[in-house]
């Protein structure tokens, strides 16, 4: 019942932010000192990703034949960890090993913060201006080539993300930023929300709205049970609702 008031006051496109005072959530940026040490672990995550993806969607295909076009959007969405296609960079950890910095793969997906914007930004650099991402559609269409092949030339043919050149080292005194685990109520939120967009993203309100807003929208809800207050009475009034703090 709860997912369902929250998923409401959303679909009711209200700018939460402007309603209550509330300030965004400012983005965690990039940090650019590691995207040159990284650039070979991220090109070979996401040739990984992207043959697992397939590899799934040829399963589940009729008589295992995959679009070239589903497969574009699988890769135009990849570099988003905002979205399905690209959540799969919420699940590394940049970490330091022998002066070098090494994506480790985590037991589960985290919020996305400095580390995983440092990944995004460089995937999306790769996916932009330095692949042929028709070269890798078709490579993945054909399903010819194993993993590790893919990887070899996505990233040492492709690209020159993992060529011979010399490996660029961590940058001295770097900082090192946490791998925030994900609760089962943040994929609940999140999932919430992805299915409110996708269903009514078009329509200009609920595509306003992030993860934090609906959080915080279910925390406005709790507070509401608590003063006796019924946002879906027909009397509701949400000019009432200023002096609420969160």
């Amino acid at each position: 019942m709860r997912a369902l008031a929250v998923l409401t006051l959303a679909a009711a496109a209200i700018p939460l932010n402007a309603q209550f005072g509330m300030p965004p959530k400012p983005k965690s940026d990039p940090v650019k000192g590691d995207l040159a040490a990284i650039k070979c672990g991220v090109c070979q995550g996401l040739a990984e990703h992207l043959y697992e993806k397939v590899a799934e969607m040829r399963e589940a295909a009729p008589f295992g034949k995959v679009h070239e076009d589903d497969i574009s959007t699988v890769i135009e969405g990849a570099c988003d960890p905002a979205t399905k296609e690209g959540r799969w960079i919420t699940e590394y950890d940049i970490v330091e090993e022998g002066g070098y910095l090494e994506l480790k793969k985590q037991d589960s997906f985290s919020h996305c913060k400095e580390e995983c914007e440092t990944i995004a930004k460089s995937c999306t650099v790769l996916v932009d201006d330095e692949l042929d991402v028709e070269e890798v559609v078709v490579a993945l269409w054909k399903n010819k080539l194993g993993l590790s092949e893919l990887q070899k030339a996505a990233c040492g043919e492709w690209s020159d993300r993992c060529s011979g050149k010399k490996r660029v080292k961590a940058p001295k005194d770097r900082q090192d930023y946490e791998f925030e685990p994900k609760t089962a109520k943040d994929f609940e939120v999140a999932e919430a929300m992805e299915r409110l967009q996708n269903s009514m993203g078009g329509m200009g309100g609920p595509g306003i709205y992030g993860p934090d807003d609906l959080a915080a929208m279910d925390a406005m809800m709790s507070q509401m049970g608590d003063m006796g207050q019924d946002p879906f009475a027909d009397d509701f009034d949400m000019g009432g609702m200023g002096g609420m703090e969160f």
